[in-house]
C-alpha cells in the first residue's frame, strides 16, 4: 500500500469528490447520515454554513457514483438541499447522523445554527432534526419542519450558540430508541459564564414541532454542565459507543470527559461528579472528542481526543503540531485518566509531525476500513502542507487497529501496514478540517471515510469520499532469506522480504514492498513502488529509487539513499550518511555523528543527537541541528536553519533564509539574498555570533521559542564593542547577540521583526 494516497486520484471506484458553491465553504462539516432514504446504501451529509442562510447537503449511497458530483445537482433520487430559515444562523455548521431518533426504521440527521435568535435573544442557537423518509424533494426548507417529518430544539439563553457541536449519541438510557447531543459552549451553567452546557435528548415516537432545550427534565433527556467559566464544554462533542461493556451507550465532551449510559437520569448532571462509576475525566487536554469504535478488538468501544495545539518535541520543538490520543474501554475506570499515563495497553499518542499541521484538529471512527477485523481511526490536519511549499493543503491519517500498540505512535511513520496519509490537492484547501466514518456507501462490505476540505473548489469547498479496501494493504507473498549470503529478487507485486542473518542482497522491483535486512552488511534497493526499508544490524546499504520510500537504517554506519519520490529517511544509532534525491524528503539522523544531504526539493533534515553535518542543497529546505555541535548549510533555496542545542554554525548561502542558533554559543552566517536573524530569549541561550550582518538587506526577528515572551525592540540595548555591535536584553543584560563588523549606530527598530 502507498505510504500516502492524494485526493486527486479519486475516480469513481475509488471514491469521489463532491463540490460546493463558490465562497459556501462546502465541507467545513461532514459526517456519516446512516440510511435515510432506507435504499440499503449508507449515506453522507456535508455543512456548508456559509451557503446564504446555511445550507445541508444529504448524498445518498450508491454501487454506482461518478468520480466528481456537483451539489447543486441533487435532484432527490441521489439527494436532496436542506435549506436554512434566516441569512446569518448559519445552519451546517453542524452536522451528523442522529441514529433512528423517532423508531421508524430509517435513519435520521441533525443539524445546528449556533448563530440562529429567539425573539430578541442573540445566538441562542437552534438544532434541526429531519426524519429518514424512502423519498425526498430536492430541496427542503428546515422551516418546514412540523413534527412529522422533523422538529427543532431552541437554545436556552442569548450567547449560548447551542447547536455549534451536534452528534448521535447511541442509546443512552437503554428504551430502545436512538439519543442525539447538542452543545452550547456559550451556557453558562450554575453561573459560571461559558462553561458551556451539553443537552443529550431521548429519543421517542413522538415529537412537538418545536421544543426548548431547558424543557429537559430527565425524562425526555437532560444537561450536561461544564465545570469552571470559560470551560467551553460543548465545543466538541460524540456519542463513545459502549465504552464500559454494560450494553448502555456512552458520550464524550471536549475537556475531556466521559458519561455512562444508565437506564434514569436526574434533569441535570454536572461534570466535577463523575466519580468512576457514573463516567470519568480525561486529564491533559482535548478539543475535538470522538467515538473511535474498537480499534484494539477487546470488545470495548473506544474513545479519541484530538489536541490540534499540542507541541510535539520528538524530533525537534514542532509547535502546534498537534496531538490524538486513543483511550481504551475496559470494564471499569478510576474518576480520572491522565493521558500522560497512555502506555499502549490502556492507550496511546498519535504524535502530529511539522510544526503548525494542528493534526487532531478533527477526529474520528473511520469503522473498518480495511477488513481485517479491526476498527480503524481518522486523525484531520487542516493546516498541514503539501510537500512543504503548497501552504494549508491539508491532510488526513487513517491508522489501522490492531491488538498491539506501543505508547506512540509519530503519524510521519504511517507505512502502508499501520495506515496511510491523504494529502489534499491545493493551497488553502484546509482538508481535514472535518473528518469522519461514513458507513458503507457502496455497499461492499467495507467502511468508507468522507474527509472535508472547506477551502477547495474556490472557496466552495469539497468533500471527498474514500471507498475502504481490502487492497490497500495486501501482501502477495512473503520470502524468507537463510542465515547465509542471500541474493533475493522480488517480483512485480507488493512483498515482504525478510532477509535475515548474513550479508544480503535484495532487491524489490516494482510493488510496494517491506524490506528487513536483518543482521549483517545488507544491500537492498526498494526500486519501483512505495516501499518501507529497514537495515537492521550491520553497515548497510539503502537505496528507495522510485516511489515514496520509508527508510531506516537501525544499527550500524548506514548509507541510506531516496533517489526519486518524497521519502522518510532515518539513520538510527551510529555515524550514518542520507541522501535525499528528487522529492520532498525528511530524513532524521538519529544517534551519533551523521551526514544528511538534501538533494533537490523542499527537504526536511534533523540531525537530532551526535555533532552532525546537515546540507539542504537545492529547494526551500529545513534544518534542525538537534543536540551536538552541528554545521548546517542551507546551500540555494530559501532555507530555514535552527541549530537547537549545542555550539553550532549555520550557513544559509544563497537566497533569503532565517537562522535561529538556539542553545550554545553559534555562529551564523546569512550569505547572499536578504537573511533574517532570530533572537530569542530563554535559559542557556549562549551568545550567536552573526558573521556577516548587511543593514538594509538583512534582519533580526525577536521571537519567543521556549516560552518567556517575545521582545519588543524597545527592550534592547544595543552597544559597541569594537568593531562589532552587541544586542542584549536591557532590563537584565542577556547578551543576545555579537554582530560582526557593524556599528551599532546602524541598528534601529527597521532592522527587527517582531513577532
Amino acid at each position: 500500500m502507498p505510504t500516502s494516497i492524494n485526493l486527486a486520484e479519486l475516480n469513481g471506484n475509488n471514491g469521489f469528490v463532491l463540490k460546493g458553491n463558490r465562497y459556501d465553504q462546502t465541507g467545513y462539516s461532514v459526517s456519516n447520515a446512516g440510511d435515510v432514504n432506507g435504499d440499503g446504501f449508507d449515506d453522507v451529509i456535508i455543512g456548508a454554513a456559509d451557503a446564504p442562510r446555511g445550507a445541508s447537503y444529504v448524498v445518498f449511497g450508491g454501487s454506482s457514483l461518478t468520480p466528481s458530483l456537483e451539489l447543486d445537482n441533487l435532484d432527490g433520487t441521489n439527494g436532496f438541499i436542506l435549506q436554512g430559515v434566516i441569512f446569518g444562523d448559519d445552519a451546517g455548521w453542524s452536522v451528523s447522523s442522529a441514529g433512528d431518533v423517532n423508531g421508524d426504521g430509517l435513519d435520521d440527521v441533525i443539524i445546528g445554527a449556533p448563530f440562529a435568535n429567539r425573539d430578541l435573544s442573540l445566538d441562542v442557537g437552534k438544532t434541526y432534526v429531519l426524519f429518514g423518509n424512502d423519498s425526498f424533494a430536492p430541496s427542503l426548507r428546515l422551516s418546514s419542519l412540523d413534527g412529522n417529518n422533523g422538529f427543532v430544539f431552541q437554545g436556552t439563553d442569548a450567547g449560548d450558540v447551542a447547536g455549534l457541536s451536534v452528534s448521535d449519541a447511541g442509546d443512552v438510557n437503554g428504551d430502545g430508541f436512538d439519543d442525539f447531543l447538542i452543545g452550547a459552549q456559550g451556557g453558562d451553567p450554575n453561573g459560571d459564564r461559558d462553561a458551556g452546557e451539553t443537552y443529550i435528548i431521548f429519543g421517542g415516537n413522538s415529537f412537538a414541532p418545536t421544543a426548548r432545550l431547558d424543557s429537559l427534565d430527565g425524562s425526555n433527556g437532560f444537561v450536561i454542565n461544564g465545570i469552571n467559566a470559560n470551560d467551553l464544554s460543548g465545543t466538541s462533542i460524540s456519542g463513545a459507543g459502549d465504552v464500559n461493556g454494560d450494553g448502555l451507550d456512552d458520550v464524550i465532551i471536549n475537556g475531556s470527559y466521559v458519561v455512562f449510559g444508565r437506564n434514569s437520569f436526574a434533569s441535570s448532571l454536572d461534570l466535577d461528579s463523575l466519580d468512576g462509576t457514573n463516567g470519568f475525566t480525561i486529564e491533559g487536554s482535548g478539543r475535538s472528542v470522538s467515538d473511535a469504535g474498537d480499534v484494539n478488538g477487546d470488545g470495548f468501544d473506544d474513545v479519541i481526543i484530538g489536541a490540534p495545539n499540542v507541541d510535539v518535541i520528538i524530533r525537534s520543538w514542532e509547535s502546534d503540531a498537534g496531538e490524538s490520543y486513543v483511550v481504551f474501554g475496559r470494564s471499569s475506570f478510576a474518576p480520572s485518566l491522565d493521558l500522560d499515563n497512555l502506555d499502549g495497553t490502556n492507550g496511546f499518542t498519535l504524535s502530529g509531525i511539522y510544526r503548525g499541521d494542528r493534526s487532531g484538529t478533527s477526529v474520528s471512527s473511520a469503522g473498518d476500513f480495511n477488513g481485517d477485523g479491526f476498527d480503524d481511526i481518522l486523525i484531520g490536519a487542516p493546516d498541514a502542507d503539501l510537500n512543504r511549499n503548497t501552504k494549508a493543503a491539508g491532510e488526513s491519517y487513517l491508522v489501522f487497529g490492531g491488538n498491539d500498540f506501543d505508547s506512540t505512535l509519530e503519524l510521519n511513520r504511517l507505512n502502508g501496514s499501520n495506515g496511510f496519509a491523504i494529502t489534499g490537492i491545493a493551497a488553502q484547501n484546509y482538508t481535514g478540517r472535518s473528518v469522519s466514518g461514513a458507513g458503507d456507501v457502496n455497499r461492499d462490505g467495507l467502511a468508507d471515510i468522507i474527509i472535508g476540505a472547506a477551502g477547495g473548489f474556490n472557496g466552495g469547498g469539497d468533500s471527498y469520499v474514500l471507498f475502504g479496501s481490502q487492497s490497500i494493504n495486501t501482501i502477495e507473498r512473503v520470502i524468507n532469506g537463510t542465515s547465509g549470503r542471500d541474493n533475493i529478487r522480488g517480483q512485480a507485486n507488493p512483498e515482504i522480504i525478510n532477509a535475515l542473518a548474513g550479508n544480503d542482497s535484495v532487491v524489490g522491483l516494482a510493488g510496494s514492498d517491506t524490506i528487513n535486512g536483518d543482521a549483517g552488511q545488507d544491500s537492498l534497493f526498494g526500486n519501483d513502488g512505495s516501499d518501507v526499508i529497514t537495515g537492521g544490524d550491520g553497515n548497510d546499504l539503502i537505496l528507495g529509487q522510485a516511489g515514496d520510500d520509508w527508510l531506516q537504517g537501525n544499527n550500524g554506519q548506514d548509507k541510506i539513499y531516496a533517489n526519486n519520490g518524497n521519502d522518510q529517511l532515518f539513520g538510527g544509532n551510529g555515524m550514518d550518511t542520507l541522501f535525499g534525491g528528487a522529492g520532498q524528503d525528511s530524513m532524521l539522523g538519529g544517534e551519533d555523528n551523521d551526514i544528511l544531504r538534501g538533494q533537490a526539493g523542499a527537504d526536511t533534515l534533523f540531525g537530532e543527537t551526535g555533532q552532525d553535518s546537515l546540507l539542504g542543497n537545492n529547494g526551500n529546505d529545513i534544518l534542525t541541528g538537534g543536540n551536538g555541535t552541528d554545521s548546517l548549510f542551507g546551500n540555494a533555496g530559501d532555507d530555514v536553519l535552527a541549530g537547537d542545542a549545542g555550539n553550532d554554525i549555520l550557513f544559509g548561502n544563497n537566497d533569503h533564509d532565517s537562522l535561529f542558533g538556539g542553545q550554545g554559543n553559534d555562529t551564523l552566517w546569512g550569505g547572499s539574498g536578504n537573511d533574517v536573524f532570530e533572537l530569542s530569549p530563554g535559559v542557556n541561550m549562549g551568545v550567536d555570533r552573526v558573521k556577516d550582518y548587511l543593514d538594509g538587506a538583512d534582519k533580526f526577528k525577536l521571537g519567543d521559542r521556549f516560552g518567556f515572551g517575545s521582545l519588543e525592540f524597545s527592550e534592547l540595548n544595543i552597544a559597541q564593542n569594537g568593531n562589532n555591535a552587541v544586542i542584549s536584553i536591557a532590563r537584565n543584560n542577556q547578551v543576545l547577540a555579537i554582530v560582526e563588523n557593524v556599528n551599532a549606530g546602524q541598528l534601529n527598530d527597521n532592522d527587527f521583526i517582531v513577532e
